[in-house]
């Protein structure tokens, strides 16, 4: 048994990923001495409040939160689910502070296959981490990647240079990283990441860019390898120039992580393992209903 630990998963219109989600959850909280579930609720038309409780209501150990106070229907997705990460710390910090760690985990197709708890299990045999995610057949998630000369947001540079960077650079990094080493970044989720809570308990998700957190030798890396940084997301141009739509957003785990590294030295890192193969039928079946 690897110590006590709280699951947190934001919710909303999740409904046809919730049973294997709360599967793996329970799968998951067995290697621990002790574990809780915390979900953070946003309003839904799909019946995914009405199911989480179903699916838990034989459980003891769950925390479901709605959310009764949502943020503008206008302000950036990222803003909205920092919100809900965020309200899923609140209650670690007031309730379980003493648990060795939290697990932050996506609730939808990327976290619906059968989980390899022998991956997460050798993670937790180390000592030479303090936030680590883990890797995917296809690496997706290039908007959470911070790195070695690209610490900042992907999308606030000029494309194809920029994405097209990002994804080489973490595509190298994992390729040539030794069996058994692990890749150090500044930031990474791919769905799932796992945090010792002493190294980042008193770190804040952030929907906003934070260029405040990346110091600045390695901003101008960054902007050295892909030119200059535009004001907001590649997105947001694309979209109407209201005052609105034109607000600066990033990945909300960008900051988390930042934090947690440059103020709390946390070591934040990718086991170049997969830890929920694709389930391809469900996430054929999620594209059809326009959940991806």
């Amino acid at each position: 048994m690897y110590g006590r630990v709280c699951i947190g998963c934001c919710i909303k219109q999740n409904v046809i990923f919730l049973q294997r989600i709360v599967e793996n959850m329970v799968k998951i909280g067995y290697l621990f001495n002790d574990f809780q579930i915390i979900f953070f609720y946003d309003e839904s038309t799909d019946g995914t409040l009405g199911a989480v409780k179903n699916l838990t209501s034989t459980y003891d150990n769950v925390t479901i939160i709605e959310n009764l106070t949502p943020l503008n229907q206008k302000a950036p997705r990222t803003h909205k689910i920092a919100y809900a990460r965020n309200g899923i710390l609140d209650v670690i910090r007031d309730s379980y502070a003493d648990y060795e760690y939290f697990i932050m985990m996506d609730g939808d197709e990327v976290c619906c296959g059968d989980v390899n708890l022998d991956v997460l299990e050798n993670a937790l045999k180390r000592d030479d981490w303090d936030g680590i995610s883990f890797s995917k057949e296809h690496y997706y998630d290039l908007w959470a990647i911070g790195m070695t000369d690209i610490p900042y947001s992907c999308w606030n540079f000029d494309h194809p240079r920029g994405l097209y960077t990002y994804s080489h650079e973490i595509g190298v990094a994992l390729d040539t990283c030794k069996k058994g080493e692990l890749l150090p970044v500044y930031s990474a989720f791919c769905g799932f990441g796992l945090y010792r809570t002493n190294k980042f308990i008193d770190s804040k998700y952030d929907g906003s860019p934070r260029m405040d957190l990346i110091p600045t030798r390695l901003l101008k890396a960054n902007v050295k390898k892909c030119g200059p940084i535009k004001k907001t997301h590649q997105g947001a141009e694309q979209q109407e120039q209201d005052e609105d739509m034109a607000i600066a957003y990033d990945c909300e785990h960008r900051a988390f992580h930042l934090y947690a590294v440059f103020v709390n030295t946390a070591r934040m890192r990718i086991m170049n393992d997969i830890l929920f193969p694709t389930d391809t039928e469900l996430e054929e079946h999620a594209m059809n209903c326009g959940y991806m």
